[in-house]
């Protein structure tokens, strides 16, 4: 696990002098790029693509609206190394030797203020890939994943916002309604085939990813101190394991997946209570028949106006105590069971 992608950026004020400012860098960056034989982006277009870093894992963005002027950095750790691998993650100290050369190549373009400390870090991504071993199992983990549904405050993002149909195999995303932080769950391996790249290594990958708007307060609420950039991008690289656990645990219940009357069988056996067994048969079937757990939550709770938070969290508690997740398997699936998403994680 580490720190995939970071984004830096520096917005400029709406005020004549903010205008001089964004003005004079991008004089700056057209006459630069013509110098080292750039194609820079006809002028009316809004969002200026700037070919300076490129295959050197840095992506410089002019953004130029009537109420935002900015100059972007989308960095990706893994490729500022110059390293064709698209798989594997960046190691720790690794990460930090790429950090130093992005904020060397900064300066060494626009000048101090562009160091990484002087920006303002807008997002970072923290991700894991997940060796399941085949490209079977990755989609069926996507699947459940995708049955599971999302948490309150969150969508699953649609055809409409990729502009394509949602492909079960290739995975999904689900996004924050405030603060615009996503989880992605995806087949690695599709993904890049996709995008017509080299998918060496990719086979049998399942990546989680999950990409952080509020980047100090996430931090802050994860007990990081949140320093400059620099130390806050190290202390992301170091906790990115446990912080990626806890963001899964959110979304989905760490236990093995059975086909529905399976859950029920061992739900039977195994819980003492009876209106405890009656309320996780039932939530189970709920889960199937609505697609999701939330859903099934709600549900439930109309049913039962007994069943609220504290009942709702004892019985996830009771879930993972006989390790059985209530998301079942299609009754169509050649699996029979399959084991926890949290058994892959490295």
């Amino acid at each position: 696990m580490s720190i995939h992608t970071f984004e830096l950026v520096r917005s400029f004020e709406l005020s004549s002098k903010g205008y001089r400012q964004f003005k004079e860098l991008k004089e700056f960056i057209i006459a630069d790029s013509k110098k080292c034989g750039y194609f820079f982006p006809h002028r009316e277009k809004q969002i200026k693509r700037i070919p300076k870093f490129k295959g050197q894992g840095i992506r410089v963005i002019l953004y130029e609206y009537e109420f935002y002027i900015a100059i972007k950095f989308i960095v990706t750790l893994q490729s500022v190394l110059v390293r064709n691998d698209l798989v594997e993650l960046i190691s720790e100290k690794d990460a930090e030797e790429a950090l130093n050369i992005v904020n060397w190549k900064l300066i060494n373009w626009l000048g101090d203020d562009y160091s990484v400390d002087k920006l303002t870090l807008s997002r970072v991504d923290i991700c894991s890939n997940l060796h399941i071993g085949s490209a079977k199992e990755v989609a069926a983990y996507v699947a459940q994943m995708y049955r599971t549904g999302t948490i309150k405050s969150f969508r699953i993002m649609d055809g409409k916002d990729y502009g394509e149909k949602f492909n079960k195999k290739a995975g999904f995303t689900t996004a924050s309604k405030h603060d615009g932080s996503e989880l992605s769950i995806y087949d690695k391996k599709v993904q890049l085939d996709s995008q017509k790249l080299n998918t060496t290594g990719a086979d049998g990958v399942l990546r989680a990813e999950y990409r952080i708007a509020d980047v100090r307060g996430f931090c802050k609420a994860n007990g990081g101190k949140c320093g400059s950039n620099m130390d806050t991008l190290l202390w992301y690289i170091e906790n990115s394991g446990e912080l990626l656990a806890e963001v899964l645990e959110r979304f989905c219940i760490d236990a093995e997946y059975y086909k529905l009357k399976e859950i029920c069988e061992i739900i039977s056996y195994k819980v003492k209570s009876k209106k405890l067994r009656s309320r996780m048969c039932r939530f189970a079937e709920l889960v199937a028949k609505r697609h999701g757990i939330l859903n099934a939550r709600k549900k439930l709770e109309k049913e039962d106006c007994k069943f609220n938070s504290r009942a709702y969290k004892k019985m996830k508690a009771e879930f993972e105590r006989i390790n059985v997740n209530p998301v079942p398997l299609p009754d169509r699936s050649k699996l029979n069971t399959l084991p926890s998403l949290f058994e892959w994680l490295e």
